[in-house]
């Protein structure tokens, strides 16, 4: 896995060697493999200098790594300007990265205002994310 910023560039590069052109897909296990919020936002701006548009998968995989309310916000604000809406699933990846319980509540309490219904997996987040404070 890519480990790092100089590491993710390599493989593109490498991908481009070989004539292949990064996909969306290529990009959204990018940011799966980010440790920092600038390494994902070098990946974004990489994908769009690019031309590669982002897809629910891809915010997906951004929620799965913020670390604020704050961070959330910004991404739920990118997602829209890119015409897309957050889905079970990107509220379910945003609960399982919460860190207290006032960000689960605000979380939920998106899901609730934007009209998406929670499902098991939403809830198996919400326990497992309530685990790790007791911990």
């Amino acid at each position: 896995s890519c480990t790092s910023d100089a590491e993710r560039r390599r493989v593109l590069a490498d991908m481009k060697a070989h004539g292949l052109r990064p996909t969306e897909r290529t990009f959204t296990m990018a940011l799966g493999a980010c440790g920092s919020r600038e390494e994902r936002e070098h990946v974004l701006a990489d994908m769009e200098a690019r031309g590669v548009r982002p897809s629910a998968a891809t915010y997906d995989a951004l929620f799965a790594s913020c670390t604020s309310d704050a961070e959330r916000r910004r991404v739920l604000a990118d997602m829209k300007a890119h015409g897309l809406r957050p889905t079970e699933r990107t509220f379910t990846m945003a609960l399982g990265a919460c860190g207290s319980r006032e960000e689960r509540e605000h979380v939920l309490a998106d899901m609730e205002a934007r009209g998406v219904r929670p499902s098991a997996a939403t809830y198996d987040a919400l326990f497992a994310s309530c685990t790790s404070d007791a911990e």
